[in-house]
Parts: structure tokens; C-alpha cells; sequence
């Protein structure tokens, strides 16, 4: 049977480089799973698993990409637009749905699943930037009978600088004033 593995991110302030830390560390786990001939369970519609699904393809790493959707129909979409906006070799990964168990199921709710169904499938954990008491944390600490790979690891940057854009009241059209102004 085939070892596999998740490398482990919690959500990570928007707008990361090349150079962003936990950007670094991931592509360094990516290159050890790969080095180690692992499957690594990924997933798409959030950015940290999108760019360890990058990470992956790059460095030509078997996937099992998992896909929350609400429905199969959902699921055929959704696959499709990943397959293409990624272009993957279909012989390099595999794909599973991660569906609602009821009607009343929120996104969050669907991604938690699919956060669990990833710790309970890996063989390898491997945390790298993972927010202290978040999910994942939880989730490592109640898993404790699977292999974690800590060398990747790094303290979670939480974000401490606001977004905030300035701007000059005279470029404003006077539609966009009247809405300031209530009219």
C-alpha cells in the first residue's frame, strides 16, 4: 500500500511571495514527500491548500485532491475547472468529493470535513504553519498515534497589519459621493 502524506497549513494572510516563510517551508516539505515517493492529499478553493497543490504538480508529486462541493454535479464542475486551471496530468492525481452529510451543511462545516478526512487518510503529518488551539492544532494533538514530521515546522505569523486604502475625496464621481453622504 501506498504511504502518503498532508503537509499542514492553517489560513495564512492574503498576498504571500516566494519568499513568505511558510511559503519556503512548504515548498521544502512538498520536496521531501516527493524525495520519499509519497502521495500527498491536498485540495483546491482555499489558497494554502491551492499552493501545496501547485507546490506538487511542479515538483511532479502523486495527489489525492480532495474537492468540497455540495453536490456530485457540484463535484464534476469543480474537478473539471481544477484540472484546468492547474493544467494536471490526470495519471498524477486522483480526486474525491467531500460532500455535505445533510442539506443544512455550511461551507465551514464542508472544509472542516475535508480537514478531517485528510488527518484520518494521511499516513505522514506534516505540520509547517499551524495556528495555535485552530483546527488543525486540535487535530494533530487528538491524532497523536500517526507519524508527525515537525522538521518542516515554523511559528504561525498572525496577521497584524491592516488592509486600508486611501482615497483623495476629489477623484470620487458624484454618484460615489452621494452614497458617502447617504443620498
Amino acid at each position: 500500500m501506498e504511504q502518503s502524506a498532508a503537509i499542514l497549513l492553517s489560513r495564512q494572510p492574503m498576498r504571500p511571495t516566494g519568499k513568505t516563510a511558510w511559503v519556503q517551508k512548504a515548498k521544502e516539505a512538498v520536496q521531501w514527500v516527493c524525495k520519499n515517493n509519497l502521495l500527498l492529499f491536498t485540495s483546491a478553493g482555499m489558497s494554502t491548500w491551492e499552493i501545496l497543490l501547485l507546490l506538487a504538480k511542479q515538483n511532479k508529486v502523486r495527489q489525492n485532491i480532495l474537492i468540497t462541493a455540495k453536490n456530485m454535479t457540484d463535484f464534476d464542475s469543480q474537478y473539471k475547472s481544477t484540472v484546468y486551471q492547474f493544467d494536471l496530468n490526470k495519471n498524477m492525481q486522483e480526486f474525491m468529493p467531500v460532500l455535505p452529510d445533510s442539506s443544512s451543511f455550511s461551507r465551514d462545516d464542508l472544509m472542516q470535513k475535508r480537514d478531517k478526512l485528510i488527518f484520518s487518510l494521511a499516513d505522514i503529518l506534516i505540520p509547517v504553519s499551524v495556528r495555535k488551539n485552530g483546527l488543525m492544532d486540535k487535530l494533530i494533538c487528538e491524532l497523536c498515534n500517526k507519524s508527525i514530521m515537525r522538521e518542516f515546522k515554523i511559528d504561525y505569523n498572525y496577521s497584524t497589519t491592516p488592509l486600508s486604502y486611501r482615497i483623495d475625496e476629489k477623484l470620487l464621481t458624484k454618484d460615489l459621493t452621494d452614497i458617502k453622504s447617504g443620498q
